[in-house]
């Protein structure tokens, strides 16, 4: 998953998640939209790969969680 720019990105995704508060206030996909638009780190990447990465991504966090700057905990 090394060349996933979701899960090489993460930190800054839970970052977005958390915004200031002490708990996540926005889910993964929503975060990954203000992440995505935010960074550009998708332009002129397949629509399809950056779509199974964003998939692969999703079942990588399924059922984790991370602290504010991206760990697991």
């Amino acid at each position: 998953m090394v060349e996933n720019i979701f899960y090489a990105n993460r930190n800054a995704i839970v970052r977005i998640a958390y915004g200031s508060e002490d708990e996540p206030n926005k889910d993964w996909q929503t975060a990954i939209d203000v992440w995505l638009k935010s960074s550009h780190a998708a332009e002129g990447m397949n629509p399809n790969r950056v779509a199974q990465q964003r998939s692969d991504f999703l079942r990588y966090v399924q059922g984790k969680r991370f602290d504010k700057d991206g760990n697991q905990i």
